[in-house]
């Protein structure tokens, strides 16, 4: 009699264990996916609260913020800042000065944002972008982000002395986007590479001073769709989660 009442609570305690399981299972949320809708992104709050926007209105790309965090599970920082500026680059991103002699979790990071570059680059400004290349270019510089959290006092004063440095900054910017696809990133950043190289043809510059100063700060120094696409072949993340 005794075995019955015991055989049934374990059996009870087991059924429950393996429904929590589904429940957790069923209500996790998904975040591999190859194409980006709306939906997807509006089922996404900021945890945080660590994210600013200035000079520009927070709707444009909290979203994409929110999504692009879930990869970084792990990263510390103090707070991110996303700036418009005036500017020639569409995006750049820096820790602040005082935050390269902090620790990790107590740094705060700008993502500057051009308002204008006055040349067809206006094409890749983030608000002419797809939603999918959007979060392409955002995930980028979060992994500028993540990457500066693992730095040390000596190697920012590095990359600053290296910046006029084409070889230095491609090794830089290539390893970014590497970073970027082994997160589990890989396809808006392949949708940027892909939207960038279409929109910034060299037949859609007026100027060949405007076209080298293109391929010297964005294509020269990012990974070709090409490159992007034999590195998803490989890492881990594309292999383990089904991206839908």
């Amino acid at each position: 009699m005794h075995r019955i009442v015991f055989m049934g609570r374990f059996l009870n305690g087991t059924f429950l264990i393996v429904l929590f399981g589904c429940y957790l299972t069923t209500n996790a949320q998904h975040i591999y996916y190859k194409q980006l809708n709306d939906s997807i992104l509006n089922n996404l709050t900021d945890s945080t609260q660590k994210i600013r926007f200035i000079e520009m209105d927070s709707v444009l790309y909290r979203r994409q913020l929110n999504y692009i965090l879930r990869f970084y599970p792990t990263l510390n920082y103090n707070s991110i800042r996303i700036k418009a500026v005036n500017s020639q680059k569409p995006l750049d991103t820096r820790p602040t000065f005082f935050s390269i002699f902090k620790r990790a979790e107590k740094r705060d990071y700008v993502i500057y944002v051009s308002k204008g570059t006055l040349s067809p680059m206006d094409s890749i400004l983030p608000q002419h972008l797809t939603l999918n290349s959007q979060v392409g270019a955002f995930a980028h510089e979060i992994s500028h982000i993540y990457d500066f959290s693992t730095s040390h006092v000596f190697q920012f004063i590095s990359l600053f002395l290296n910046r006029h440095s084409q070889r230095k900054m491609r090794d830089f910017e290539y390893s970014t986007d590497k970073l970027t696809i082994e997160q589990g990133l890989g396809y808006p950043l392949l949708n940027w590479a892909k939207e960038v190289r279409e929109k910034l043809k060299i037949e859609n510059w007026k100027t060949v001073k405007g076209y080298d100063f293109y391929k010297q700060t964005i294509e020269d120094r990012r990974m070709p769709p090409e490159t992007i696409q034999h590195f998803m072949s490989d890492f881990p993340v594309y292999l383990q989660n089904q991206y839908k």
